[in-house]
């Protein structure tokens, strides 16, 4: 395949191949966000490429290349849903790194003063936090009594790996999201005719 590419460089599909072959045979998410973030600066290249690159970098765990290439998508789309979804993805990212600093902190003040703090407010009269820490909604996070840190609702946060509460699962589709479109679009005659038949 990098034969291929090497004798066609312009040929941004052979990119894509690439990524296939190592998302679906390799199961490398990162290899296949590069091999599409490189096919996405070919000229003439399907912008979808660099939306693909991000999501499959920041399932892979490469939260600074799934940063970077849904910041680029964010300030270089004008459709407002790519856009939305780019948002969502930062703030998703913004989430997974927030809520393990969150954790450490809660296990250093439990190591250090012998006592699991029932909420944030207790690190914050301790000198250990300046205020209560919020999600990027605004919404404070909760501290549970067994150290674990949770947004306030997963639901308006769709793609975050972290913070989820007990028993929910990571997801890489916007549920939420989709139930809010559907509903703000169930009266468009162009909705009626592609849901109901």
């Amino acid at each position: 395949m990098k034969r291929g590419i090497e004798r066609n460089p312009r040929e941004w599909q052979l990119w894509v191949d690439l990524a296939f072959i190592h998302y679906m045979e390799l199961n490398d998410f990162v290899a296949a966000a590069h091999a599409l973030e490189q096919g996405s600066t070919i000229p003439g290249a399907h912008p979808f490429l660099k939306t693909t690159a991000a999501s499959m970098a920041q399932r892979g765990g490469d939260r600074e290349t799934a940063r970077k290439l849904w910041s680029y998508t964010l300030e270089t789309t004008k459709d407002p849903l790519i856009r939305e979804n780019a948002v969502k993805h930062l703030r998703a990212l913004e989430v997974d790194d927030v809520v393990p600093q969150l954790e450490t902190l809660v296990r250093n003040f439990q190591q250090r003063s012998g006592v699991q703090p029932r909420s944030f407010t207790e690190l914050v009269a301790a000198g250990w936090l300046r205020r209560i820490p919020v999600d990027p909604l605004g919404y404070p996070y909760k501290l549970r009594s067994d150290g674990r840190v949770e947004v306030a609702d997963p639901d308006p946060l769709p793609f975050i790996t972290k913070g989820l509460p007990a028993g929910r699962e990571p997801s890489i589709f916007d549920e939420h999201g989709a139930r809010e479109l559907r509903e703000k679009t169930k009266d468009d005659p162009a909705h009626k005719k592609l849901f109901h038949h």
